[in-house]
């Protein structure tokens, strides 16, 4: 039995590579400590706190963000995002371009939207929350998968016509 066509689609970042990242984390405030405790001198010191200290403020969250991983909605209303700190929502109709790129050897998604005026602005929400016009990695599905999926949502559910800018 298949779901039905109108049925949201909802990602989840995979708190798997979430908890590895939380694991280097800890590997470097392990370091720090051990300069603190076992290495001389005022230098080690200092960088031991800085290591604790950065890393250990990482750390916490990451381990918030396992126990509440970032997620993506896709449906027929618009595009969902929720982090740990933010959540933001857009209805197909602000979104006007969803482009596959490739920045170094990475693929990335980027969206374009359109404002009150009409001119296509970048869809930034804040640090974590599609940074520079792109959605964060992390999901159960490849980019391209992603990719599909956004565009064949916008294509299913964006009814209104939008006229290219002029």
């Amino acid at each position: 039995m298949s779901a039905p066509q109108d049925a949201p689609t909802v990602l989840t970042q995979d708190r798997g590579k979430l908890a590895l990242l939380n694991l280097i984390g800890v590997v470097f405030v392990a370091l720090g400590v051990w300069l603190i405790k076992d290495v001389a001198g005022d230098r080690a010191m200092f960088i031991g706190l800085l290591s604790v200290g950065f890393f250990g403020f990482c750390l916490a969250i990451g381990i918030v963000a396992i126990i509440r991983p970032a997620r993506l909605t896709i449906e027929p209303s618009g595009l969902a995002f929720s982090s740990v700190f933010r959540a933001r929502r857009w209805a197909w109709a602000e979104l006007q371009d969803i482009q596959l790129t490739r920045q170094y050897s990475n693929d990335v998604i980027s969206i374009q939207t359109r404002t009150a005026s009409g001119v296509a602005g970048r869809l930034q929400a804040g640090v974590g929350v599609f940074n520079n016009g792109g959605i964060p990695g992390g999901w159960p599905v490849s980019t391209q998968e992603l990719y599909g999926l956004l565009v064949d949502a916008k294509a299913r559910w964006d009814t209104q016509r939008h006229d290219a800018p002029t």
